[in-house]
């Protein structure tokens, strides 16, 4: 029999598959700036960000990070529909890029979230964080 626990469960699996919005292209360097530093450094564990200077660059097309010696860039594609995240020390992620309302917005693409992904220690803490933010 499903009962209350189990649709709550089954709203919160939902919620899951939902691509989460991590900041606007448009407001960076600005408004969303902070959003997308504390993004960078709990999802994948970059401290450096805190320090970091942020700039567009090639047209708007690249939005780069740098600290030092440490830097990553996140380059849109030329269909505006993915953003490419390139981290220094190899690791590199892809986003989606929707424009709504007027405005670029990146989202957390549902892609690296699958199970796969949960074996290495990102994949674990993005879903650890994505469970909490769910608490049932």
């Amino acid at each position: 029999m499903f009962d209350t626990k189990d649709a709550e469960r089954s709203e919160a699996i939902n919620r899951l598959k939902v691509a989460m919005l991590i900041f606007s292209w448009d407001e960076v360097p600005g408004n969303a700036s902070g959003r997308l530093l504390k993004f960078l450094k709990q999802e994948f564990g970059i401290s450096w960000v805190e320090t970091a200077k942020i700039e567009k660059i090639h047209n708007d097309k690249e939005i780069r990070v740098s600290a030092g010696k440490n830097h990553l860039s996140l380059k849109l594609n030329d269909e505006k529909t993915r953003v490419k995240l390139k981290i220094d020390d190899g690791r590199t992620v892809e986003f989606i890029a929707k424009s709504e309302d007027g405005k670029l917005n990146i989202y957390e693409s549902s892609e690296s979230e699958t199970d796969a992904d949960a074996e290495e220690p990102q994949g674990k803490l993005r879903w650890n964080i994505l469970l909490d933010r769910l608490r049932l």
